[in-house]
């Protein structure tokens, strides 16, 4: 993947204990323990975005900063050249799966879209299903560098 590269990227993540977390503007927030997907967009450097969130130590800046600081980052599925976060938040909340919006302006505060982070709730196997069928390849799964 070229460094200059543009595309979608899904991170799953599990958080092993409820926290309550202060989410930069979005303000304090319940967050149950399970898994987490999110989905992010890079308009250039989609490698640099995903090594950034992949490193412990970071300032806190964007929504998904203060979730990865207490949740194990499992695995990253990207979409290169895509773009349109939106319209695989809506696919993800369409797709029939048990879903929630645990914190609605999550990752999504440039758009109109309820949120982009997503828990789920006893459904855990079916999220490499629904990463496929939603066109993306996963590039790192727990353990794995990019």
């Amino acid at each position: 993947m070229p460094q200059n590269d543009s595309g979608l990227y899904i991170l799953v993540m599990d958080l092993k204990k409820m926290h309550v977390l202060t989410v930069g503007k979005l303000g304090r927030a319940m967050f149950l323990a399970g898994k987490y997907l999110y989905v992010g967009r890079a308009k250039r450097y989609l490698r640099s975005r995903l090594a950034r969130h992949l490193r412990r130590e970071k300032k806190t800046f964007w929504h998904i900063d203060y979730l990865l600081q207490h949740a194990r980052l499992e695995d990253i599925w990207i979409k290169p050249g895509f773009v349109d976060e939106c319209s695989t938040a809506a696919m993800i909340q369409s797709d029939g799966l048990k879903v929630s919006c645990p914190v609605p302006g999550f990752g999504s505060s440039d758009c109109r879209c309820l949120s982009h982070l997503f828990y789920f709730s006893g459904q855990e196997r079916m999220l490499p299903r629904l990463c496929k069928n939603l066109g993306f390849e996963k590039v790192k799964k727990h353990g794995d560098s990019l």
